[in-house]
């Protein structure tokens, strides 16, 4: 009788804990078509009245090139805001249908160093450097290259949002142990204590949103892909008088096949500081 009242207990519990967890999601989707429908208006009703302006100035030929290269700067945020969350609602459908990805060996020196190419402009228009640091020699790990390039432009998005003018965001990929790592250090306000696990989770946003806001995706799935390839993707412990965020990925190692067979593995490297 007790083993049976026990097993129902559990029972009951496990409905218990499942009928919270589906109220935690139903709250989350719910706050997140709300938050995606004011950030989808928000955008439009910013590209339209941009377009609007301009097309009136081009009708009377009073166009001012000035203030015309200022609206379009704003008008590519705003698209970018647009892009961003088409691309987050893709990866997030890709995620939960389950697709498959790919298992091969990496270089991570150079897929840091052509992803982080692709935002040069958005930096330089922002007064911010990006500083990607090559590694010694190949830096190899398993994965899925779409995939962990994407981690990495998650990763740079945020970074960006965050980093004050005339600063350096600092990319990194070496080995640490038994896994090839990617890095991501801004030096913006950092995330508070409390609010370190939440930032991974979906529909959650901090309380620091940045410039350009955000959906509340970007690092959850970031996270989801890198577990995906077997690895992790964390927030690292800064050192209190250097303010900032410092984001790392971590993947398994795997070379390339076609080496020497008594090829050495790669020797582990210190995470730079």
């Amino acid at each position: 009788d007790d083993a049976g009242r026990d097993e129902i207990g559990d029972l009951a519990r496990s409905f218990g804990a499942m009928q919270r967890s589906l109220v935690r999601q139903e709250e989350a989707r719910r706050a997140f078509v709300a938050t995606a429908s004011h950030e989808l208006r928000t955008p439009l009703t910013s590209l339209s009245g941009m377009l609007e302006l301009i097309d009136e100035d081009l009708t009377e030929g009073r166009l001012d090139i000035t203030d015309a290269h200022e609206q379009i700067v704003a008008a590519r945020r705003e698209l970018r805001r647009l892009a961003n969350l088409a691309a987050e609602l893709l990866d997030l459908s890709r995620l939960d249908a389950g697709v498959p990805l790919r298992s091969e060996p990496v270089e991570l020196g150079e897929l840091t160093r052509a992803v982080s190419s692709e935002f040069e402009q958005r930096a330089r228009e922002i007064s911010v450097t990006l500083d990607v640091v090559p590694p010694i020699g190949p830096c190899w790990a398993k994965g899925d290259p779409g995939a962990v390039a994407r981690i990495v432009r998650i990763l740079l998005d945020n970074a960006l949002r965050f980093s004050p003018e005339h600063d350096t965001i600092e990319v990194t990929a070496h080995y640490r142990g038994e896994n090839a790592v990617i890095a991501v250090v801004d030096h913006g306000p950092g995330v508070p204590s409390d609010e370190r696990a939440v930032i991974f989770e979906r529909f959650k946003r901090g309380t620091r949103t940045g410039g350009e806001g955000g959906f509340g995706l970007g690092l959850a799935i970031g996270r989801e892909l890198a577990e995906r390839l077997g690895g992790t993707l964390d927030l690292a412990d800064r050192d209190p008088a250097r303010p900032g965020a410092r984001f790392v990925c971590a993947l398994p190692i795997e070379l390339p096949a076609g080496g020497p067979a008594d090829e050495p593995a790669p020797r582990p490297a210190a995470a730079p500081s």
